[in-house]
């Protein structure tokens, strides 16, 4: 089990550090003793451990959760790939086991070609090669399931997180306030009427930004 699991207190083996050190003589081959069947690793530890890593490719595993999976980030540079250490390390993990399963509450970064080559960690072979408009159809339906928070509940039906509520205050604002408002404004008014005739990704990153500005903006009663 890689990251995430250790802060929720999800497994009894590596709880701490004195078993963490126990773990790093063996650190993915233990359990025969206590008969402990699940483990928790750090993955940047087993990113920077050749050693480990070569421990890892000698056994297999029935499923492997990874959380904060965008994390293994893998990007195109003109017409070359550019691997993290972590996407690395993500296909060695997907290979060492039957089930693999990546939590992230970020899959996509808004380019399509970051995101196939992140899919690509489940399935090699359909989302092998550049994403092309028209070319490939990413259809991650049989892959991805999405769960909001709204929906999440504890083992006991309970939500997982509680009721978000939101209230606008209203306030008045300065002449200087004012006129910043009025500036930011037009701006984001400006910039997404220019972000309409542009072609993607430019409009996506053009928009992320117009909305980052949007959400600056207060709200006048």
């Amino acid at each position: 089990m890689i990251n995430g699991m250790r802060r929720r207190g999800g497994f009894s083996d590596n709880a701490d550090r004195q078993r963490d050190a126990r773990a790093s003589k063996e650190p993915l081959c233990g359990g025969r003793r206590t008969g402990v069947k699940r483990k928790t690793a750090r993955r940047d530890q087993l990113v920077r451990n050749p050693e480990i890593q070569e421990k890892l490719k000698n056994n297999h595993w029935d499923l492997i959760v990874c959380d904060e999976a965008h994390k293994m980030s893998a990007s195109f540079f003109g017409d070359e790939v550019k691997f993290t250490k972590r996407y690395q390390l993500g296909q060695i993990l997907g290979q060492q086991c039957r089930h693999f399963l990546l939590m992230t509450a970020t899959p996509h970064n808004g380019k399509e070609e970051d995101f196939q080559l992140f899919m690509a960690l489940l399935d090699q072979d359909r989302f092998e090669g550049r994403f092309r408009d028209g070319t490939h159809v990413v259809d991650t339906s049989d892959l991805m399931r999405r769960t909001i928070k709204e929906n999440m509940v504890k083992f006991d039906g309970k939500p997982l997180f509680p009721e978000r509520r939101a209230t606008t205050i209203g306030y008045k604002l300065s002449d200087p306030e004012a006129h910043l408002y009025k500036e930011v404004t037009d701006y984001v008014r400006e910039e997404m009427n220019r972000a309409d005739r542009l072609k993607p990704p430019a409009k996506a990153s053009a928009v992320s930004i117009c909305w980052m500005y949007g959400k600056c903006v207060p709200v006048i009663s």
